[in-house]
């Protein structure tokens, strides 16, 4: 895995998604995938909404906005929770439409939590 995810010069960051229920402890495991990644010589960076208002409603404009905002550049995976969104099928169509997002951001995994 560490492989697919290693970012190649000129490349975008390879992107975790982790999406789930409200509560179901999405930044948690986040956290925890982005810490698990290091050993493999990856540098890593972990994301989550600022704030309970901003997670509650998911906002693809937003969503980039804030993604691009706390990235730092030199980092070969973003694992990010995505804020709860019951159509998952269709952010992740909207952030690949997004130019500003595929411009720094490959997805490249999507880990679903389904139990709190």
């Amino acid at each position: 895995m560490a492989l697919k995810l290693k970012r190649q010069p000129g490349q975008p960051i390879s992107l975790i998604l982790v999406s789930g229920i409200p509560g179901s402890g999405k930044g948690r495991l986040a956290n925890t995938i982005a810490k698990l990644l290091t050993p493999d010589q990856l540098k890593t960076a972990f994301f989550k909404m600022p704030t309970v208002q901003q997670s509650t409603k998911y906002n693809t404009a937003e969503f980039v906005k804030a993604l691009k905002k706390d990235s730092p550049t030199d980092i070969d995976v973003m694992v990010a929770a995505m804020p709860s969104y019951h159509h998952l099928k269709k952010a992740i169509f909207e952030l690949r439409k997004s130019e500003e997002f595929t411009s720094q951001f490959d997805i490249k995994f999507v880990v679903t939590k389904v139990t709190a």
